[in-house]
């Protein structure tokens, strides 16, 4: 059983992808984060299965704080992509929270993410 919390990187898949990120070279990672965000894009029903929701909110949220792992150049494109990921991602992200508290806090992390990609696309 893996951690989970309601913050963007409050669970294990979450802190996989930043292990992955520090991992790779500065160059390759706006390409591993867009590899994520365009998997619930491309196929809605893979959420769940071959991505999952802590992921994407974590990388949303990677892109967002303009974390060192995101070149300034990429933060664009990388931010359209979140744009249009968080959303198909919200449903399942707000499934499955042990008390009502969770669920609000989980999805105030969405809408705070939500408002910091507006500010940047």
């Amino acid at each position: 059983m893996g951690t989970f919390g309601v913050g963007p990187f409050d669970s294990d898949g979450a802190q996989d992808l930043l292990e992955d990120l520090a991992s790779r070279a500065p160059q390759n990672r706006a390409e591993v984060l867009a590899a994520l965000l365009r998997l619930p894009i491309a196929d809605p029903e893979s959420v769940g299965r071959e991505v999952f929701a802590d992921e994407v909110v974590a990388a949303v949220a990677v892109i967002v704080t303009g974390s060192p792992e995101v070149p300034a150049a990429e933060v664009p494109r990388l931010a359209e992509l979140a744009a249009a990921a968080l959303p198909i991602v919200t449903e399942s992200w707000g499934q499955g929270w042990t008390s009502p508290a969770d669920a609000a806090a989980a999805s105030d992390t969405v809408k705070r993410l939500s408002e910091a990609l507006r500010t940047i696309c």
